[in-house]
């Protein structure tokens, strides 16, 4: 095992706003960062970092965590690889240990990289030491490429043999499946023989954001007659894998992420040398979609990193219909796209080395042009704009990529930027952009229903699946088939057609369980409570994570939890002696609540870091209450000229957080004996019912109108 005290040493050196920005495009907001949520898609920043913390938080979806889970979730690696991957990264030394047996899942995965690394060496290894592989290098040098930036992004070549990866991967005990899983290899159709995927081509190692390869690329190389074989591609990709989807592919994002920030701009081109001739030249936020079409997926990529798009595609018809079929996906992203059209036959590769780096940047500021100016600049050229049918057909193509665009103001823009280059007035516009945006939300929504019904189908195949195989396993431990009936017909019944199941119920009041008066003031054996909680915890069958989609949860619940978390022991045992957790209201709150009293009675640790590294729901629901979603921001009191003393006397806080707490659940209470009153069917029922009813008003009066001090002890005096 990894020490506790490298462990600590790795969180508090790795910086998780630098850790979230290799995937998140950030803004302080605060004391704290926001920007949009990588683990669900969304049009408006609801994640948080906070770094005085070093913990994340998403309102839209729930998902939060420290630095370590942030890695582990984005990149999919263990825990233990996400201490060894920041402390690599921060420089922190982290001894080797014994690893643990794990999941065949994960052992795939790593096995699938770590052949993929081996293959890389193996390829560098061959086109810089090997006779054979003195083609590719010399066809490099003759590109402009130089041996830094081919040592850089560890290009590469495959011999021209069927065995020769297999051959050496065998050498090195890499297990032949691996080297299959990770698109290496080909097996021949009877199954009997592997042979190399990638024969006689120049290799460029594909990685993803955290430096990992994760596929390659193979151009097809001349033979030895120096002809390029024919009805050969011209380019092959790795397969699809665990590790590589070409739809979420950047080829260069790992060595351009940090660029584009600094620029906060992305330049996206066609191919692995136009990357690697601008990295070359200095121009380094730039990667290529790698010879595929543009995808959503890596659109919503870029936009974690800017929201400004430099699209500089081929000159050839090929590239600019590639370009234009791009535009609408980036707009749709909510991406701000500009186009750039370079000189008859040349691209970026080629653009770049003849005018290096000051030369392309004077052109990219002198010709960049916005998708409206573009697409009228492409019709004038084509001779086809004073043309009325030309004319019409470009302004309708115009007006269908504006109605992809998210944000309103934006496409208003777009329609003055439109009305001006075409001498068309706005009300026409305004009026065909209408037809246009009902056309696309009808079209919007025919796909959701069509994704619903296709997700429907496949959760009621799992569903039906998974009861089939709880059937079997009921035949196959030795019961007869009448039992096995009666089991399938009883999880048939598990839906909820007859509304929630128990375990989502939350009957906090139950008829005739009237609490005593010291529930009120807060005396209740904590000790008690948390062991029935704990109870009936078992009983469950079910464990979620807290739902973020439902009202907003009680902020005097919330305050007092903060200050329990922020203030750790002393506050704990202040507050858990003036209430218990029948006071709380919200079940998920009223769980961690009850599980700081208990840490408290044990004497473990508390503390919101502690908390993160628990298991759900605790790392989603500390993560809400330290980011505190509902309250005033910093910034917005800064603004209006009031003092920011959140927490100036804790305790004071906390007197005005239980008042709140004590009084809501007596409101709750008095519903409660109100619905017994009305139901009491004898008139000595109802009497001991109206005597308690006036007993809880009388306590909530007190509690609404009487002095903090009176009603709540000092810490001191308990």
């Amino acid at each position: 095992m990894i020490p506790d005290h490298i462990k600590e040493q790795v969180k508090s050196t790795a910086d998780i706003v630098e850790v979230v920005s290799d995937h998140v495009k950030l803004k302080r907001s605060g004391n704290g960062f926001t920007g949009l949520c990588p683990f669900h898609n969304e049009k408006s920043p609801s994640f948080h970092v906070s770094p005085h913390l070093g913990i994340y938080k998403c309102f839209g979806c729930g998902e939060s965590g420290d630095v370590f889970s942030f890695v582990m979730k984005m990149d999919g690696v263990s825990f233990i690889d996400a201490i060894r991957q920041l402390g690599q990264r921060f420089d922190v030394d982290v001894p080797e240990e014994e690893r643990p047996e794990q999941d065949e899942q994960y052992k795939l995965k790593e096995g699938i990289f770590h052949a993929l690394a081996f293959a890389g060496k193996y390829f560098h290894n061959q086109l810089m030491k090997s006779p054979q592989g003195q083609q590719a290098l010399s066809y490099l040098e003759e590109r402009g490429m130089l041996r830094g930036t081919i040592r850089s992004y560890g290009l590469g070549y495959a011999p021209d043999r069927f065995d020769g990866l297999i051959n050496a991967a065998k050498e090195a005990s890499i297990n032949e499946e691996y080297l299959h899983e990770a698109g290496l290899i080909k097996y021949s159709r009877n199954g009997e023989s592997a042979f190399d995927a990638f024969r006689h081509r120049l290799m460029f190692p594909i990685f993803n954001a955290a430096g990992r390869v994760i596929g390659f690329g193979g151009r097809v190389l001349a033979g030895a007659d120096g002809k390029t074989p024919k009805n050969v591609a011209k380019y092959i990709n790795t397969s699809q894998t665990k590790v590589y989807n070409k739809s979420e592919v950047l080829y260069g994002i790992h060595a351009a992420k940090n660029e584009i920030r600094k620029h906060s701009e992305v330049i996206l081109v066609e191919g692995y040398t136009d990357v690697l001739s601008m990295h070359q030249a200095e121009v380094k936020n730039v990667v290529a979609t790698s010879g595929t079409a543009l995808t959503t997926e890596q659109l919503k990529i870029l936009h974690r990193y800017t929201e400004n798009l430099l699209m500089i595609y081929d000159a050839d018809q090929a590239g600019q219909n590639a370009m234009s079929r791009g535009v609408e996906l980036a707009l749709s992203e909510g991406l701000n796209v500009r186009l750039l059209k370079l000189p008859e036959g040349e691209d970026p590769d080629s653009f770049i080395q003849k005018q290096k780096k000051q030369g392309f940047l004077e052109f990219k500021d002198a010709h960049a042009l916005d998708f409206v100016s573009f697409s009228i600049k492409k019709a004038r050229d084509a001779k086809q704009w004073e043309d009325p049918i030309h004319k019409k057909n470009t302004v309708a193509t115009i007006l269908s990529s504006i109605a992809r665009i998210p944000d309103e103001i934006t496409r208003e823009t777009y329609i003055q930027r439109l009305s001006e280059l075409a001498n068309l007035g706005t009300r026409a516009l305004f009026e065909e952009l209408n037809v246009q945006l009902m056309s696309h939300a009808r079209d919007v929504e025919r796909n959701r229903k069509a994704d619903q019904r296709t997700d429907l189908r496949n959760y009621q195949q799992s569903q039906s699946q998974k009861d089939q195989n709880k059937v079997d396993v009921k035949k196959e431990s030795g019961q007869n088939s009448r039992s096995a009936k009666s089991d399938e017909s009883e999880i048939s019944t598990q839906s909820f057609q007859d509304g929630p199941p128990e375990y989502f119920k939350d009957d906090a009041y139950p008829s005739g369980n009237w609490p005593e008066d010291d529930s009120f003031r807060g005396n209740g054996n904590h000790d008690d409570s948390f062991q029935s909680f704990q109870n009936a915890k078992k009983n469950e069958t079910v464990k979620s994570k807290p739902s973020f989609d439902t009202k907003k949860r009680p902020a005097y619940e919330r305050g007092l939890l903060r200050l329990m978390l922020h203030h750790m022991h002393p506050m704990v045992e202040y507050i858990g002696s003036q209430c218990n957790e029948e006071h709380f209201e919200d079940a998920d709150y009223r769980l961690l609540f009850a599980d700081l009293i208990h840490r408290y009675h044990e004497g473990d640790p508390i503390s919101v870091s502690v908390y993160m590294e628990r298991e759900e729901p605790y790392p989603a629901l500390v993560g809400e209450i330290v980011f505190d979603r509902y309250s005033t921001s910093d910034r917005v009191k800064e603004k209006l000229g009031k003092k920011i003393d959140r927490d100036g006397n804790p305790y004071r806080t906390a007197k005005g957080e239980l008042r709140s707490l004590k009084i809501h659940y007596l409101d709750r209470v008095k519903t409660q004996l109100q619905n017994e009153y009305s139901t009491a069917k004898s008139q000595k029922d109802k009497k001991d019912w109206q005597e308690k009813l006036l007993e809880v008003s009388r306590l909530r009066l007190q509690f609404e109108t009487q002095n903090l001090d009176d009603l709540f002890p000092n810490p001191e005096d308990i």
